[in-house]
């Protein structure tokens, strides 16, 4: 038995739209704070909770849309729907002897071949206004007895009992992680419920009261407590005059075997001290590690039972090791499994609730916003959650996979995994590699401050095709913007590069009409856009340019980011070098730096060979043949295509501009700013719908 749907309408921050959320064995609900992950597993807890306080419904729970006055509210609805499959049913396992029999008459079965046999269970509540302060909640818990896709009806619904929903376990572990409020004998607590599940048989339980009596009376006849007992009966009597209760005596209340176990306190060693540790004592990760190894213990007496009945049925529930009744399907939520921990214990976590995971009756869901967890989580197994900003709902998002083999490998490599901080930003913006991550969120910080309040994630491609993440950004329904390399002259680069871009956008689900639309209103045939990389009129190159600026695609032209940072700010990377530091060029017999050269000599043979040798270099050995002259480049660009070759092929790119933005002053960056990141500022002002500072 599985639980493989959950929908839910109009409960707490999910809305108006029905969310349908799809799992399997394990899960991981990723996103930000408040984008509901917390409320989803509320919405478990109010169908199976093991207490009322969890089950109850309030007015709390149900949505309330943005700009509505709740006070103008008279009625409301919300709807929990969960799903749970049987597939061993099919795959005859031996489990279904155990769980098929409690829900079978309330069974699903579609026509369609393959499916197995389902159940609906249903919560509905309606909150209406009424002469009490909170209103009243009616809510009530049903199977549903037709195909999921279609809508119940008075007919079709089924009460469903306390002992159906009681089969059905969630245990919820809070971000928040005490283990020590978890190891007292107190009902609901994990260890009361450990403990209580323990076949304590007559004989043991009379062996250990008469045990505990001959401790009592040795402690009773001790003369220090028969002298206590004097001294607190004179002092008693002094006060009280009446008969009743003038007799004074000091019990033990260690004599039965349950008073014994209020005591347990778990004990850690050896430690750096005499005695070891208390839970109390120990740091904030080994609590939480603690408090999910009693869970796990937990769940291990529930397999040895199960495993128990069903291997030996005839056993009585008093000959088994533990008392406990199994139930069908046990679901694990745990909260942010990141919290207080090292890193590098996230495997092993991630590995033991896998292990949980795999039993028949038991499945895992878990929810972080660390990338160390999603990088540990198959792609399949990842659903996104995010806070719609303007409907103030979460909205949910599986990653849907390739159905190609290898383009299945090539997305979840280069995509899925490759950055997991694009998951929890509000905004990413994509570039081509380590400079672009530098540089980006320094400008964008320069020019307007409320930028850096705001999760944004700059994720270098770093050789990676774009075309991944645009798919994946596309699906989860994240706000992003790119800034690529123009790369005229470049392999794929000018008119290949912008080919490049429609198609994707066109695989994206971008109207062909809009995106190829001409200025004499002709659409580009898929012909002509099958030829664009061999264009060679750079006329009309800008104009397509600025076009996919209204895409969100930004083009660091004519080169790469570097160079037009390097237009920019030539003065300023020069000054960075020392003396002695700089391009060299060999004239006649001497070694000469480039700063150095007279105007003669830069008219000179030498110098032209070495703009030639600079500009090859700078545009690469994969160029077409004919291209790497730069004949699309001016003679200044071509001249500091030397300083690139200095600054950027032979030293580090990233430290090169670190020094830079570190050393000038802001005035200056802005002053000289290339228009390319004025332009993608407005656009993220406009995507993190805040007002531009030119307009306020």
């Amino acid at each position: 038995m599985k639980l493989k749907k959950i929908k839910l309408y109009n409960f707490r921050s999910f809305g108006e739209k029905e969310e349908t959320i799809t799992l399997s064995d394990l899960i991981a609900i990723i996103g930000g704070n408040s984008c509901g992950k917390t409320t989803f597993f509320n919405a478990l807890l109010r169908l199976f909770g093991e207490n009322q306080k969890e089950r109850e419904i309030t007015r709390a729970d149900f949505h309330l849309p943005p700009g509505v006055n709740p006070d103008y509210i008279d009625q409301s609805n919300l709807f929990i729907e969960t799903i749970f499959e049987f597939p061993e049913v099919a795959d005859h396992n031996g489990i279904e002897e155990y769980t098929v029999p409690f829900y079978f008459n309330n069974f699903v079965v579609d026509s369609e071949e393959g499916v197995a046999p389902y159940i609906r269970i249903r919560l509905e509540s309606t909150w209406q206004r009424s002469n009490q302060p909170e209103g009243l909640v009616d809510t009530n818990i049903f199977f549903v007895t037709v195909p999921e896709d279609v809508p119940p009806e008075s007919q079709n619904k089924m009460p469903v009992s306390q002992t159906h929903l009681s089969q059905i376990k969630v245990i919820y572990v809070p971000a928040l992680r005490d283990p020590s409020s978890q190891l007292k004998m107190v009902s609901g607590t994990l260890l009361w419920r450990l403990i209580r599940r323990i076949n304590f048989d007559g004989s043991f339980k009379t062996e250990i009261s008469q045990k505990m009596q001959g401790v009592k009376d040795t402690l009773s006849e001790h003369v220090g407590i028969t002298k206590i007992k004097e001294l607190i009966g004179q002092q008693w009597n002094n006060y009280h005059v009446d008969d009743r209760y003038s007799q004074l005596d000091l019990h033990f209340n260690t004599q039965d075997i349950e008073n014994i176990l209020k005591k347990i306190d778990p004990f850690f060693s050896p430690t750096e001290i005499e005695n070891g540790y208390t839970v109390d004592l120990l740091g904030d990760g080994l609590r939480s590690l603690f408090y999910l190894s009693l869970v796990g213990a937990l769940l291990k007496t529930e397999e040895i039972t199960l495993k128990e009945m069903l291997e030996d049925p005839e056993k009585s529930p008093d000959e088994r090791l533990f008392s406990v009744i199994p139930p069908c399907l046990t679901i694990v939520c745990v909260e942010e499994p990141e919290n207080h921990v090292a890193p590098h214990l996230l495997g092993k976590i991630v590995k033991n609730l896998r292990e949980i995971s795999n039993n028949d009756n038991a499945q895992v869901i878990l929810s972080s916003h660390s990338p160390a967890i999603v990088k540990r989580i198959d792609p399949d197994e990842i659903r996104h959650f995010r806070s719609c900003k303007t409907k103030r709902a979460t909205l949910t998002r599986t990653i849907t996979l390739p159905d190609q083999t290898e383009e299945a490998y090539k997305y979840i490599k280069e995509a899925v995994r490759a950055y997991p901080e694009i998951y929890f930003s509000s905004l990413v913006i994509l570039g081509e590699g380590d400079s672009e991550e530098i540089i980006i969120p320094h400008i964008m910080n320069l020019l307007d401050d409320r930028i850096s309040a705001h999760e944004i994630a700059v994720v270098p491609l770093g050789g990676r095709h774009v075309n991944h993440f645009w798919r994946l950004l596309y699906q989860l329904d994240i706000p992003f913007i790119t800034l690529l390399d123009l790369d005229i002259e470049r392999g794929g680069g000018g008119w290949g590069r912008i080919k490049y871009c429609l198609e994707q956008l066109l695989k994206n689900g971008v109207d062909r009409n809009q995106l190829l639309k001409l200025e004499n209103d002709s659409i580009l045939s898929a012909e002509e856009l099958s030829k664009m990389h061999k264009w060679e009129n750079m006329d009309y190159l800008e104009g397509w340019v600025n076009f996919l600026a209204n895409y969100g695609i930004y083009f660091s032209a004519p080169l790469d980011i570097d160079f037009l940072m390097l237009e920019a700010f030539s003065d300023q990377y020069v000054a960075l070098l020392s003396k002695g530091e700089g391009p060299e060029i060999t004239i006649g017999e001497d070694n000469k730096k480039i700063l150095n050269l007279t105007a003669e000599e830069k008219t000179g043979a030498e110098y032209a060979m070495r703009i030639a040798s600079d500009v090859a270099a700078t545009l690469k050995e994969g160029s077409n043949k004919g291209t790497k002259e730069g004949k699309e480049y001016t003679a200044t660009q071509k001249e500091l295509m030397i300083w690139y070759r200095y600054f950027f092929l032979y030293r580090g790119k990233p430290s090169t501009h670190m020094r830079l933005l570190s050393e000038i002053d802001s005035e200056q960056i802005i002053e000289k700013l290339p228009d390319v990141f004025k332009k993608m500022q407005k656009k993220v002002i406009s995507k993190l719908n805040l007002k531009d500072t030119a307009e306020s």
